[in-house]
């Protein structure tokens, strides 16, 4: 049997393996395990009042008149003239013999108030054309704010816009309907919009700041210097858009005491039906061709549009978005949409509608009734009575509200109410009950109706409402946000945290809101503030949608954060140490623990150091100590090009950005990383981009650990507060590299493994790991110092970096899959190195070469990184879960290269620009040598196996990969891997020619419940000799289930998944599932406080049996269990975890059991596993009485229930005297360990062992 041991080679021992749009995955974004899925309670509270229905959105600006002296009228006898602006968000300009106030664009005949020119209050600019053409700043978004704005994209709403349920589509630009919805009266209005006019505002002058204002005539003012007013007498750009083209004017002014003397001029007509012109794009590339760096003619640019596209956006935006409510509308149903799996009632402030949260879980029927009903509601000529709106969301939720009944139904439910306005409320008298709840000296404000709604306790249930840093109330009560639409109030906000400067307390000095209408406006902060919320003053339409987006981003933070305690996810040990990795959900940090092995493998209880505290420094709870930490700009951070050529760099912000434009574009990562800058990132305005220059380097230095610019430190920027500078570690699993120590024979290459070994045997050893700051980090075993850190290329990292400054974050994935170590051979030398995908943070795999610590410098950047694979190399490559494969491949007679062999992974159909057009399942096989040296060439430097059908409707993916060497050679033989459908794949590459491989894939089994693709496979096999001799081929071991969505994070309707061992004869036959033997789960006993598994032990006949299989499902139910973890073989035992989430929306976590069955049967083990009197030894006194059937049996226990939460793969600790060994485990709960009998290692010795 010895001969056996040494001829199965699995590769997991060599360092060759890993141990542990169309209808694409719902892949999260936090981890399924720790978070809350209860949905929340979302109420809108929306202002209904007649203002809503205007079409016109102004903030202050001075009048024309203040610029003009032709202007009509006395000066003098003008105050209109001598004033700036208005708080009630129109324009003001003079037509029919009168100033007048202007509400709409178009005399529509379905505008709530006048559509003429005779009212001195309500008027439309259409039917008053000299009012148009006196203010041309009335059809430009900077000022207009509700107006056509060409660096939008308008789109229909989600829709239906049809009573028949018809979507909503693009608006025709010669029949724009006045409003989308069938059941409205603008919907048979329809509007010619050939000839439509915006313009495009340059800042090109200013008047003398001495005077604090523009004057006219004998004493003009005007400068040649911007200042950041949209002043009358600056230039603009105007476009006409016509049927068949669209004329372009450049108007300039030369103001002096007689006149604006205004120059226009056609500076182009544009007719082509192909061409994206940059003219008809965003304002940033209209500034360029004002200012001469484009021709008015010229096409191409990133933003640029055809004439179609820019007839068919401004007819969307006239169509869905030209009214105040249409905005609100949009938003609103946008939202509801994208987070579809929340709860959602509707008010509207003066009660004409009113909506209530489902009863039921048919969110998607109740959110597109809501949607319908407030796409039909007609608006009507009413006040804003904002204080008894809110009032009537707070006794909804405190079911006190009549013919409502209360939407709060879990202990640990988020409630929220969204109040939505464009103005101040003026409702004459609040609710009374509520008084001086805020105790600030005024009672019945709005800030008294939230703080109430806060401070009283909404339901009888218990108090498990989850607290956050932001909000400590665990009790049911209601957050407020308010959105102010282009309203402004007097507090200002200068440190941009969101709050008023100076800090005011909840009884601070707020103002007085019944003193007067800008005071009512911080009525709105207030309120937020009290009830800790937030408010959000969105000045243009765009930004409407801007803040409904941060209201979720905080709501979502909220709902989705766990208990305050860390939660554990990934463990490691090497001979002496056991690291843990772990994350905080409150402010998302993460850490490495490293715990010393004591004597009798026990652990020590204070770990000995922390890598959180590492780095960032100062007071280490975790380790009792105090660390200095390292300084930002010392660290080794390392990256791919900006301009993602093939080579590393260090990450440090350029000197010059724009030096990085090719063709006027910058590369996609450096667009992608100045995303949250304060102006476009291909501005060409000197002034901007100093801005975005220094936001740049602040945000790097921020990312690279600074903290000047975090909010709590008072930087500028209001960067996120971090209390540790390391990002949560979350699913990707550390790994230790020590010294070099594989047993490879000198003959392996061409020069020999020893010496490499002799070289390194000093070597420093690291512990690398993920996380979701961005960074693999490699961290001294020593003592937890960061020596190195490397940023992945990939463009999905770079568009999500900047999000990691953003108050409030919404997590997502970065660097979450889980590296790989190995020795491998290239380039004439052997070189130690590291391979890792980014789980759920990008569809990207990069290498690096580790060999020596010691040149772990950013000078070195370029020879330490080696290669990035993603899907824009290949499109079939997705997100790839768990750690790719590293060995020798054959390509030739007597010829082998190192390969990386990786699956596909999830959503390679993704649609990103490099979708997959297949949605197939394929294993990826990369040459080392070629990628580091190389462009990526399919068929050369790597080769691509796909597997099973072309699939778009619910594309496949491949799981991680397990390859075995059979005939110790190592080189790779067969690589086994499960898909999303339920097939276990092997892939033979023994053939000498790699194209050939393609040919060489089969299905091994497909594993089924009830119905195909009900039992998915996600996790790496395990595979070993047969029990009878590897001359008999080989067992791979596998579980079933998916825990990758949020439907995933619940027990109820799930399939029922399993556990496999599936005999592969090598051969190439499909195994059959009616050609195994069944095992049972038959009881579950609790013995000293621990709950263990009974399995059966029904016989298996090698001569007609091809496998077993072991259902997860006892007691009639399958609770939602499923198998999701790597399996390992030990002992002759086959040992895998499973998990189950909880079956109380109100827990955390879930549970797992730790299972450990005999691999030759799937039953019960020949020895007891357990010590389940606790006696410290291994006897019959550990078996387990029970009752099955009616008969009373003494049983070996085959599995115990984990204390830890939901757990993964165990790490084995192993006494010296071989009579016990440890198993760890890392869970959702903390660690937790188990001992267990190692069993007797002399016997069965083809099983192969893993340590």
């Amino acid at each position: 049997m010895k001969k056996v041991l040494n001829f199965i080679i699995l590769i997991a021992l060599s360092g060759f393996s890993a141990l542990s749009n169309a209808a694409t995955l719902n892949l999260t974004q936090t981890p399924l395990f720790a978070a809350s899925f209860v949905p929340p309670n979302i109420f809108f509270e929306l202002d209904d009042s007649g203002s809503m229905d205007w079409e016109m959105s102004v903030g202050s600006y001075w009048n024309f008149c203040a610029y003009d002296p032709n202007a009509t009228g006395i000066y003098s006898l003008n105050p209109i003239c001598g004033s700036y602006g208005s708080d009630d968000g129109l324009i003001r300009s003079y037509a029919n013999g009168n100033y007048r106030s202007f509400t709409y664009m178009y005399a529509n005949n379905d505008n709530l108030y006048s559509d003429s020119c005779s009212s001195d209050t309500y008027n439309a600019i259409e039917a008053c054309s000299s009012a148009g053409t006196k203010e041309w700043r009335v059809y430009s978004v900077d000022l207009n704010s509700i107006y056509y704005d060409p660096s939008s994209t308008f789109t229909p709403w989600i829709g239906p816009c049809l009573n028949v349920g018809t979507a909503c589509a693009n608006a025709s630009f010669t029949a724009a309907r006045s409003n989308p919805d069938q059941s409205q009266s603008g919907y048979t209005a329809t509007r010619n919009l050939s000839g439509s006019v915006y313009e495009v505002w340059i800042d090109d002058r200013g008047f003398d700041p001495a005077d604090q204002r523009p004057l006219r005539a004998l004493s003009v003012n005007a400068t040649a210097t911007p200042n950041g007013i949209i002043d009358l007498w600056d230039s603009h750009v105007r476009v006409q858009l016509n049927s068949s083209n669209a004329q372009v004017y450049s108007i300039t002014y030369n103001p002096n005491a007689l006149g604006l003397n205004a120059t226009q001029t056609l500076k182009a007509t544009l007719s082509s039906s192909t061409a994206c012109y940059n003219v008809l794009g965003n304002k940033d590339l209209v500034t360029q061709v004002f200012n001469g760096s484009l021709a008015y003619t010229s096409t191409g640019q990133p933003g640029c549009r055809t004439l179609a596209d820019a007839q068919t956006n401004f007819a969307n935006w006239y169509q869905y978005n030209r009214r105040r409510s249409f905005v609100a509308k949009n938003a609103i149903g946008s939202v509801i949409n994208r987070f579809g799996s929340y709860r959602y009632g509707l008010n509207v402030i003066n009660n004409s509608l009113f909506i209530q949260m489902p009863s039921n879980t048919d969110y998607a029927t109740q959110n597109q009734n809501l949607v319908n009903s407030l796409y039909g509601f007609t608006w009507q000529a009413l006040g804003t009575p904002l204080r008894t709106g809110l009032a009537r969301a707070g006794q909804y939720y405190n079911g006190t509200l009549s013919n409502t009944t209360s939407p709060i139904i879990y202990p640990c439910q988020q409630n929220f109410t969204i109040l939505v306005t464009d103005g101040f409320w003026n409702d004459t008298t609040g609710p009374s009950y509520v008084g001086d709840s805020d105790r600030d000296g005024i009672s019945q404000t709005l800030a008294d109706v939230a703080r109430y709604y806060y401070i009283t306790d909404l339901s009888s249930l218990a108090n498990q409402v989850l607290p956050t840093a932001t909000d400590p109330a665990t009790y049911q009560h209601m957050v407020t946000f308010t959105i102010g639409f282009n309203i402004n109030g007097l507090l200002v906000d200068t440190d941009g945290d969101g709050w008023p400067n100076p800090p005011l307390a909840v009884n601070g000095n707020w103002g007085n809101p019944f003193n007067s209408d800008a005071e009512k406006v911080d009525d709105l902060w207030h309120a937020a503030f009290n009830s800790k919320g937030s408010y959000l003053s969105a000045q243009s339409a765009a930004s409407i949608s801007t803040a409904l987006s941060n209201v979720f981003a905080t709501i979502t933070a909220r709902s989705s954060s766990a208990a305050p305690a860390a939660q554990n996810s990934t463990l490691l040990n090497s001979s002496s140490q056991v690291f843990q990795a772990l994350f905080n959900t409150n402010n998302w940090t993460g850490d490495l623990l490293a715990y010393n092995i004591g004597v009798n493998n026990q652990l020590a209880t204070t770990p000995s150091w922390s890598a959180s505290c590492a780095l960032t420094g100062g007071t280490c709870n975790q380790t009792s100590s105090t660390t200095t930490g390292i300084a930002a700009n010392n660290r080794v951070i390392i990256t791919r090009n900006w301009t993602g050529a093939n080579n590393g760099i260090a990450f440090r912000w350029p000197s010059n950005y724009t030096s990085y434009k090719v063709s006027n574009a910058l590369p996609t990562n450096l667009a992608n990383f100045l995303s949250q800058a304060p102006y476009p990132a291909n501005t060409t305005t000197t002034s901007q981009i100093s801005a975005n220059q220094a936001y740049g380097q602040q945000l790097l230095n921020y990312l690279r650990g600074e903290r000047t610019q975090e909010t709590q430190y008072g930087g500028s920027y209001s960067f996120r507060d971090r209390t540790s500078i390391l990002g949560d570690i979350v699913d990707s699993a550390p790994i230790y590299v020590g010294p070099p120590s594989r047993t490879y024979p000198d003959s392996m290459e061409t020069a020999p493994y020893s010496s490499f070994v002799s070289s390194y045997r000093t070597r420093l050893p690291l512990v690398y790991v993920g996380a979701n700051d961005g960074m693999l980090h490699a961290f001294s075993a020593t003592d937890g110092a960061e020596k190195m850190s490397y940023i992945s290329g990939n463009s999905q990292i770079f568009r999500n970096l900047p999000y990691l400054s953003i108050t409030p974050y919404q997590h997502v994935y970065f660097n979450d899959g889980s590296p790989i170590d190995a020795d491998v051979f290239y380039n004439s030398a052997w070189h130690t190195i590291i391979a890792s995908g980014l789980g759920n943070g990008g569809q990207s795999l990069y290498a690096l070469d580790v060999t020596n610590p010691n040149n772990f410098t950013e000078a070195n950047a370029a020879s330490i990184y080696l290669f990035e694979f993603s899907d824009v190399n290949d499109p079939d490559f997705g997100y790839v879960q768990g750690q790719p494969v590293i060995a020798k491949v054959r390509t030739g007679l007597n010829q082998s290269k190192w390969a990386i062999i990786v699956n596909n992974g999830y959503n390679s159909t993704v649609a990103d620009g490099n979708a997959s057009t297949t949605g197939r399942a394929a294993l990826f096989i990369l040459f080392i040598e070629q990628g580091a040296n190389g462009a990526w060439v399919a068929d050369q430097s790597y080769i691509k196996i796909p597997v099973g059908p072309t699939n778009l409707t619910t594309p496949n993916g491949l799981s991680t990969p397990y390859a075995v060497d059979v005939d110790g050679d190592y080189i790779v033989d067969y690589v086994y891997a499960g898909d999303l459908k339920g097939n276990m794949w092997k892939f033979d590459l023994r053939n000498t020619t790699p194209t050939n491989w393609k040919n060489n894939a089969t299905l091994l089994f497909t594993a089924s419940n009830t119905t195909a693709g009900d039992q998915p496979i996600t996790a790496p096999p395990v595979v070993g000799a047969h029990p009878n001799g590897l001359n008999y081929g080989v067992m791979v071991y596998f579980g079933t289930g998916k825990y990758l969505e949020l439907a995933d994070n619940t027990t109820s309707n799930q399939s029922t998944q399993s556990f496999y061992g599936i005999w592969d004869k090598l051969q190439g036959a499909t195994v059959a599932k009616s050609g195994l033997v069944q095992q049972q789960i038959l009881a579950e006993v609790t013995s000293n406080s621990n709950t263990y598994r009974v399995v059966s032990s029904n016989a298996l006949n090698w001569s007609t049996n091809l496998g077993w299989y072991l259902n997860l499902y006892v007691n009639s139910s399958n609770n939602g269990e499923r198998q999701i973890s790597q399996p390992i073989l030990r002992n002759g035992n086959v040992i895998f975890t499973t998990m189950a989430p909880s079956s109380n929306p109100c827990d955390y976590g879930g549970s797992s059991w730790l299972m450990e069955i005999d691999a030759a049967t799937g039953g019960a083990p020949l020895f007891s596993p357990f010590d389940t009197n606790n006696d410290g030894t291994f006897s019959q006194q550990d078996y387990l009485t029970v009752t099955i059937s009616g008969q009373t049996l003494t049983v070996k226990a085959a599995g115990v229930k984990s204390a830890s939460g939901i757990t993964g793969t165990p790490t084995v600790l192993v006494s010296s005297d071989k009579t016990k060994e440890v198993k760890v485990t890392s869970g959702s709960q903390g660690l937790s360990t188990v001992i267990e009998n190692p069993g007797n290692n002399s016997g069965r010795q083809n099983w192969r062992q893993i340590y």
